[in-house]
């Protein structure tokens, strides 16, 4: 039975639980049960949205990255590093040491590429 199959099922019996309560006293089941019943639904629904809510969440995040990135590359060039500029004559290790930090380096951690498997050779028996 899949998910929403499962949630629907539920439902439909809170709803005929909900509608016979009396006739289910003999059976001990209470509107506390019921009530129950529902909670434990609505946090069924709720958790079965929250990975597609992540997903959608963290694309709407990566989307908004570019623009982001390039404000903050502009306040880096516009205000940090005229402000790092003004130390040049009386502090020069430090304006080298921000320039050097400034500097992206690419490690090139991607994925690397397959390598083959290697064979070993069978000797081959010596000719008579």
């Amino acid at each position: 039975m899949g998910v929403e199959a499962l949630a629907t099922r539920a439902l439909s019996i809170h709803k005929e639980a909900t509608t016979r309560l009396t006739q289910l006293a003999p059976l001990n089941v209470t509107q506390a049960n019921v009530g129950e019943l529902k909670t434990k639904l609505d946090a069924f629904n709720e958790s079965k949205e929250a990975p597609r809510t992540a997903v959608a969440g963290r694309a709407a995040q990566t989307s908004a990255l570019p623009e982001l990135i390039r404000e903050v590359s502009g306040l880096l060039r516009n205000k940090l590093d005229r402000a790092v500029n003004l130390f040049r004559r009386s502090n020069s290790e430090f304006v080298a040491g921000y320039r050097t930090a400034r500097v992206i380096v690419d490690r090139g951690t991607g994925q690397k590429p397959a390598t083959p498997p290697t064979t070993t050779a069978v000797p081959k028996p010596p000719a008579p």
